[in-house]
């Protein structure tokens, strides 16, 4: 190096060493810059606060639906159950189990009355095949 330049490698040996990486901030510039961060997340909180809102209404609606597709169903299975016993498809003439009225039972006197008792009409009576096999019917 020339003479006129020897004043730079006394500057540059008084000047502390920086990394390339690292940058010098001043204060009102991190606190402008923290500012900016705080009011992002502000906004992306409230965004999230109202989705999560939103998904729990509609969460709300679907249970809702989805109780109305469960009493729909009952209501199928009842009708279904009154269609079959009009037509004598019942297993056994008892009401169906999900039914919530029991079914009448008969007086201990009536039952063993009716058992001894002859049948009081003159119709004849037929054989008629059901799903449980072959079922004496008044014709």
């Amino acid at each position: 190096m020339t003479r006129s330049f020897c004043f730079l490698n006394e500057i540059g040996a008084d000047a502390p060493l920086i990394p390339a990486n690292e940058v010098i901030m001043s204060a009102p510039v991190i606190r402008g810059l923290a500012a900016t961060i705080r009011g992002a997340v502000t906004d992306l909180t409230r965004l999230a606060t109202d989705a999560a809102a939103e998904l729990a209404h509609e969460v709300e609606g679907f249970k809702s639906d989805v109780e109305d597709v469960r009493t729909v169903t009952k209501d199928v299975r009842a009708a279904r159950a009154e269609v079959r016993a009009a037509l004598g498809q019942g297993t056994n003439g008892a009401p169906p189990l999900d039914d919530p009225t029991p079914a009448p039972e008969p007086a201990p006197s009536s039952a063993a009355s009716h058992a001894s008792q002859a049948p009081q009409s003159n119709s004849p009576v037929t054989m008629q095949r059901s799903p449980i096999g072959f079922v004496p019917r008044r014709t």
